[in-house]
């Protein structure tokens, strides 16, 4: 895309990022309701739950794996594991079964989930994740679901985030995922940020738009692969690496695909379908500790000339953005008021969560 040229996007030497345009606030306004329309057809059907039961037989235990980092780990034969740390559990163990099945909590966490008041069941067979890379999708981003074989060994926890797309078929005693995976919240708030212009997944610091944009492009909240992104931001600023610190980052993570190989995929779709913006030094997202940021977008090569081209995203000119400063950290009272009017709920309806168990 040419223009992408002209303001600056180009890509670095590293293959998955790219580096913004320079200008401090400048950022490129685009028009991506074509992008808007396909991601929604293919997230309105999908439906999260938190797993509520693991059931797996021994005899499919295969190993278990301690990580150091993502290419370095041990590992144990079956029931001849030591001892874990709470620390070593949460951040570096992964237990491997070559089939398992999951029962989730019966209450919906949102109205599009049809079967409130059910357990959604799921086999390990069937987990995959959508693949929202691949640009031969169909007209409208139909996403394939990448099914991993790794993936679908690792034995995932009771309180597990999980998303999917579930069917009833007669006969059976309750819904069944078609298929499944373990969801990073970040991909909870995208899906949320995509389909909705306001919910209680985003109203954590409050309902009011600045108070919803400040919330998702500060931190984690739409950042993906945190340990990768604190290496980035070291690597780019040139900062040299605490090995102690490193080993303390690291965390092996359980989730989709994508919430594993890049740090910014979600947060670049929500600036896209909702903001209408191109990703930018001005739009990139902040870290809230005292770590290096990083300085370059981490998104796949060609990625985005893809969405550009696929979409028919265009430039409609440019515009000084500031993302509002970050305000203490304080949970909004209003979470649990009544959702206010809001204008336009014909693009940005209002969505509202229901309870958990």
């Amino acid at each position: 895309m040419e223009f992408l040229r002209q303001i600056g996007l180009v890509f670095s030497a590293a293959p998955a990022t790219y580096q913004a345009p320079s200008s401090e606030g400048e950022v490129i306004k685009v028009e991506a309701s074509e992008l808007l329309e396909a991601l929604r057809a293919n997230f309105k059907n999908l439906v999260f739950r938190k797993i509520n039961r693991v059931e797996c037989d021994p005899k499919f235990w295969l190993e278990t794996r301690v990580y150091q980092d993502d290419q370095t780990f041990k590992s144990y034969e079956p029931d001849k594991e030591p001892g874990f740390s709470n620390f070593e559990m949460e951040h570096n163990v992964e237990h491997r079964y070559s089939s398992f099945q999951i029962f989730t909590s019966e209450n919906a966490k949102y109205e599009n989930d049809p079967y409130n008041g059910t357990a959604i069941h799921a086999y390990s067979n069937r987990y995959g994740f959508p693949n929202m890379l691949d640009e031969n999708t169909g007209p409208l981003w139909r996403f394939p679901f990448s099914t991993h074989f790794v993936d679908s060994m690792v034995l995932p926890r009771v309180g597990d985030l999980v998303c999917g797309l579930p069917a009833w078929k007669s006969g059976k005693p309750r819904p069944t995922f078609k298929f499944w995976f373990v969801c990073s919240e970040q991909f909870h708030r995208m899906w949320a940020a995509i389909m909705y212009k306001t919910a209680p997944v985003l109203e954590t610091r409050g309902d009011k738009p600045d108070d919803i944009r400040r919330y998702l492009f500060t931190g984690n909240r739409l950042c993906t692969a945190n340990y990768r992104k604190w290496l980035l931001g070291h690597e780019q600023n040139s900062v040299p690496v605490n090995e102690d610190e490193k080993k303390k980052r690291y965390y092996r993570y359980r989730t989709e695909g994508l919430s594993r190989q890049y740090v910014h995929i979600y947060a670049a779709l929500v600036l896209l379908a909702r903001y209408n913006e191109l990703p930018s030094k001005a739009n990139l997202t902040k870290v809230l500790d005292n770590s290096p940021n990083v300085t370059q977008w981490d998104l796949p090569r060609g990625w985005l000339e893809m969405l550009m081209k696929k979409y028919n995203i265009t430039e409609v000119g440019a515009a000084v953005v500031k993302i509002p400063e970050r305000r203490p950290s304080k949970r909004d009272s209003s979470r649990n008021q009544s959702l206010p009017n809001l204008e336009d709920e014909t693009q940005f309806p209002v969505l509202v969560e229901k309870d958990e168990d």
